[in-house]
């Protein structure tokens, strides 16, 4: 009875998306965040560039993004922008690291 459910975490585990997750101080900071395996209902890498608060955030997508990233994310790339923030997004191990320029 052990092994399936044993199997199936495996296999939970091993679909997972695996994103860069971190804050970094400045637009032009390129470092590279720490990783992180997303949970399961995580089904987007996103960064998110803050150009008020000086801010690069990488991270899964949460539960409440999840909601409307279709519409928010069509395809990879930077999509939702106002003067201040920019919005990126992709479906894919280790995708979320662009730059913010």
């Amino acid at each position: 009875m052990r092994l399936p459910i044993l199997v199936l975490a495996l296999i939970c585990t091993a679909a997972a998306l695996t994103c860069y997750e971190g804050t970094l101080e400045g637009l032009s900071n390129n470092t590279r965040t720490e990783e992180k395996h997303c949970s399961g209902i995580s089904n987007y890498c996103v960064q998110k560039i803050d150009k008020r608060k000086n801010q690069i955030r990488r991270e899964c997508s949460s539960f409440v993004d999840e909601h409307n990233m279709e519409e928010k994310c069509p395809m990879s790339g930077c999509h939702w922008q106002s003067k201040y923030e920019t919005f990126c997004c992709c479906q894919f191990d280790h995708c979320n690291e662009w730059k913010s320029e």
